[in-house]
């Protein structure tokens, strides 16, 4: 993935008489980096459901029970969670007596805080080779107050999972390997962080060393002895991970949250370009136009700098798109490419306008295309922004108040069940982590093997035979309520409960639970619906002579 020949960026000549965007270009990155802090923990709220699936098996580990989900003996360690380095973050933090809110906050914080001092730096370097250094410093800011005020990259810095942690590794790794052959052993090391940080963290190390190739093609090398060192950096101790969770847990080859979660086939592409369409629609659409514009200008740069990005953002599209997206609001998955993203999008645009200005043209008059699409960009993203803080909505109500959606029923269980009983449920973050039972029956899949490894998306398949072998104390059902009086279960597990005539007959009704107003897209009309969600909680029916 290296080799000893030069290729950081060309070097270029300081003028004598610096800019005063130049002297002042500090004190702005770093009002830059305030704003974002203060838009950041203005957002935070509750953290979203299923960040509390991580934050149990953090609290596992800690306790000795082993990374595992649900306790007790005879009980098989299933990989319910796809984000093995944030676990073992939380872990950390719940060692030293902090809360997972906290921890994960925090990180999340200054994970992006470092994202946007990145992109500063990115292209305040790959762009040196421009004509006009003034250029330079208005684009590198630029880039860092788009990502700063970019909608989903703030929301996502405080709702509790891994988006920011994998957002950095990846600007991260791709600026390491741009800068030469000392650096790519830093890359190396990047992907295999980002690896255990997603499992299509795999996509980057693979994007380093097809770029790499790529190179030693165009300029016809043969591979360096210092290639395969490199390569060995990421290989080496990612083969030792995969070997101890491949073991760990049971022989599989990916976490069983993806066998729940993807089923790869016509249907998830067809989610997927729906995920694609509704990105853009959502006012993405001239991000994308601004980097396809400068597609020619990329072209035109060194191909050891944007081959293996271009590269990774090719597979990761197709990824996005062979699992179909995904059901959060806010385009979480996009929120990973945004910082390289926008860090492309303003090179490309720069080089589009790269030959020498006329010095008789006045400052501000200069590259004023690049400067009006960079302005253009901005207010959009700023638009976006106050539409979404003004106007309430069901994502700012999902983001800022999952708590209230699920710690009532949570709270019940916690009441009404020993801890030693057996709860069946769907959505188990928060039911899971303040509830504290022992197990947890997981009708979608995530922390159940069985129902992982059934054909087809486990929330959208039912088994209620195995389920009520489990033999639950409790049972969760969510259940939406339509304006038209029509009811229907949230999965097709709780579709089937409900019609199953064991439920009533074994297990007694003892409580309905508001949870929250839903908003959904008919994937008939593609019109939107709205419902309200009930959390049926029921009981098994004791036998004669037993006492509660």
């Amino acid at each position: 993935m290296t080799g000893p020949s030069p290729i950081g960026p060309p070097s270029y000549s300081e003028p004598a008489a610096p800019s005063r965007l130049l002297r002042f270009r500090i004190p702005i990155l770093l009002l830059i980096l305030a704003l974002h802090l203060s838009l950041a923990l203005h957002e935070r709220g509750d953290l979203v459901d299923d960040a509390y699936i991580s934050a149990r098996y953090a609290r596992n580990l800690v306790q000795g029970h082993g990374l595992t989900y649900n306790r007790g003996p005879g009980l098989e360690r299933v990989e319910g969670y796809s984000n093995f380095l944030w676990v073992m973050l939380l872990a950390a933090g719940q060692a030293a007596g902090k809360s997972p809110q906290f921890i994960s906050r925090t990180a999340g914080i200054l994970a992006n805080l470092v994202s946007i001092i990145l992109v500063w730096l990115l292209v305040l370097r790959w762009s040196r080779s421009l004509p006009d250094p003034a250029l330079t410093h208005f684009l590198d800011l630029a880039a860092a107050l788009l990502l700063a005020v970019n909608l989903p990259f703030i929301i996502w810095t405080v709702s509790g999972l891994e988006t920011p942690l994998f957002a950095l590794e990846v600007i991260l790794a791709f600026l390491c390997f741009g800068q030469g052959y000392g650096r790519r052993y830093a890359a190396a090391l990047v992907a295999f962080l980002a690896a255990l940080t997603r499992p299509e963290g795999i996509l980057v190390a693979a994007a380093l060393v097809l770029g790499r190739l790529v190179v030693l093609i165009r300029y016809r090398q043969r591979p360096f002895l210092s290639d395969l060192k490199n390569l060995l950096v990421f290989l080496a101790p990612y083969l030792v991970y995969f070997s101890w969770r491949y073991f760990y847990f049971g022989h599989n080859f990916f976490p069983n949250s993806a066998y729940a979660k993807v089923d790869l086939g016509w249907a998830a592409l067809c989610e997927g370009l729906f995920y694609l369409w509704s990105f853009l629609k959502w006012g993405n659409l001239p991000l994308v136009a601004l980097l396809g514009l400068g597609a020619y200008g990329l072209a035109r740069r060194p191909g050891h700098l944007l081959a293996a990005p271009a590269i990774f953002i090719g597979f990761y599209l197709l990824f996005i798109l062979a699992v179909g997206g995904d059901w959060m609001p806010d385009f979480r998955f996009f929120v990973h490419l945004m910082p390289l993203f926008i860090a492309l999008a303003i090179l490309g645009m720069a080089d589009l306008e790269s030959p020498r200005p006329d010095p008789a043209v006045p400052a501000w008059r200069r590259y004023l295309p690049a400067k009006l699409a960079v302005l253009a960009m901005l207010g959009l993203s700023l638009f976006r922004y106050g539409a979404y803080e003004l106007k309430p909505s069901y994502d700012q109500d999902w983001h800022r108040h999952q708590g209230r959606y699920y710690l009532g029923m949570s709270r019940w269980v916690l009441q009404h069940v020993w801890r030693s009983e057996t709860v069946a449920a769907g959505d188990i973050g928060c039911l899971g982590y303040f509830s504290d039972v022992d197990r947890i029956v997981d009708s979608n899949g995530l922390v159940d093997r069985h129902l992982a490894q059934r054909p087809g998306l486990a929330s959208l398949t039912a088994d209620l035979d195995y389920l009520f072998e489990q033999n639950p104390y409790c049972i969760v059902v969510m259940l939406h309520r339509y304006p038209g009086g029509e009811e229907l279960g949230h999965s097709e597990t709780d579709r089937a409960l409900l019609a199953d005539p064991r439920l009533p007959e074994r297990f007694r009704f003892r409580t309905e639970l508001f949870g929250w107003d839903n908003l959904e897209l008919s994937r008939s009309d593609f019109k939107p619906r709205t419902s309200k969600v009930f959390f049926l909680l029921y009981t098994r029916r004791l036998e004669p002579g037993s006492y509660l």
